[in-house]
């Protein structure tokens, strides 16, 4: 760790920092961390996405999905979102809904980032499982647990006619609504009559 008494420039210390950086991690090198932030955020090397959380602009970029974990932990990436990326979804999301435990989402449950709009659902504890971590650090929702996360939040699947439901694993989908509300269960048992084996709403 840099001494933070020494006369370090602003890209020494934006060097030693992860690609996302909250007001935290700078507070390991600088002795006022929201001034460094302000003055480096005003040079255009960082960019502010919300409150004590900023990305660097050069070189490598992290994944929009991670930068959106990031400002509220621990999260993972559900809903459209992560149906889109498994594939079951054709319709492409412009709202990256993030499941997360943080008690803060409150009114602030939606932070828009360069062309993204982060939307936060916070979740009861029994009910935060069904991700897997990626390989870039943030956690994305299993297929099965994506589509259980919209009908528990939404209550009502709005994109039937997009969906690819013959990439479901109807056994972890089952495993999973099993924990649930009896009310989500209902829904899903209706949702399902309507699809046929080829995977396409019943007419």
């Amino acid at each position: 760790m840099m001494d933070k008494q020494k006369n370090i420039s602003t890209r020494e210390v934006l060097d030693a920092l992860p690609l996302i950086i909250s007001t935290s991690d700078v507070a390991k090198f600088v002795s006022s961390p929201s001034v460094f932030l302000y003055r480096a955020a005003k040079k255009g090397l960082i960019e502010k996405v919300t409150n004590k959380v900023y990305v660097k602009t050069s070189g490598q970029q992290p994944p929009i999905e991670a930068i959106g974990c990031f400002v509220r932990r621990p999260s993972y990436v559900s809903l459209e979102w992560a149906l889109n990326y498994h594939g079951v979804l054709l319709q492409v999301p412009r709202t990256c809904t993030i499941i997360t435990l943080d008690s803060m989402v409150g009114k602030r449950n939606v932070v828009r980032f360069r062309n993204t709009t982060f939307e936060y659902s916070r979740i009861a504890d029994s009910l935060f499982f069904g991700f897997e971590l990626m390989s870039e650090g943030y956690s994305m929702a299993l297929p099965e647990k994506a589509l259980l996360d919209v009908l528990y939040l939404r209550r009502e699947i709005p994109f039937e006619d997009e969906l690819e439901v013959d990439k479901l694993d109807k056994d972890r989908l089952l495993a999973f609504t099993a924990k649930y509300p009896d009310t989500l269960r209902v829904r899903l048992a209706r949702f399902m009559r309507r699809f046929g084996e080829s995977g396409s709403p019943a007419r």
